[in-house]
């Protein structure tokens, strides 16, 4: 085991999460990754959170943290961070589950309009909004 695999291992245990079964993410360029943990609840449901890798040395989840604090702040749906170990890159964060964009095409679900149309209409609406009124500081980038 590498000693990420470990500290991974660790920030799950210490929140509870050590027995879930774990499901690793398909991936994009960057170096970030997610794993999906689901655990059986007392009541016999599943529950679900994701783990966010984000090994330090090459990401930084603080801008992560900072603007789904203001998407939550201005009342957007955006993952509730549950857990966070900033110097490690490591966040458990609320699952959305599996609608993604290329999902919910899939099985036509909606159309790429109008899909697409919910996207244009939230950017055009925080594009509104007075980010100066908020606690959050955006970084610049």
């Amino acid at each position: 085991m590498t000693d990420r695999a470990a500290l991974i291992d660790q920030f799950i245990q210490v929140h509870k999460w050590g027995k879930a079964e774990r499901k690793g993410l398909p991936h994009d360029l960057s170096h970030r990754r997610y794993q999906r943990l689901t655990k059986t609840t007392r009541t016999g449901g599943k529950e679900t959170v994701l783990v966010m890798d984000a090994p330090p040395e090459h990401e930084d989840v603080r801008p992560y943290i900072a603007i789904d604090t203001l998407l939550r702040d201005l009342g957007y749906s955006a993952p509730e961070i549950h857990a966070k170990n900033v110097k490690a890159g490591l966040l458990l964060i609320e699952d959305f589950g599996y609608a993604t964009f290329t999902r919910v095409l899939k099985k036509g679900l909606m159309t790429d309009r109008d899909l697409y149309g919910l996207a244009i209409d939230f950017l055009a609406d925080l594009h509104t909004r007075d980010l100066g009124q908020t606690e959050t500081v955006v970084p610049a980038y």
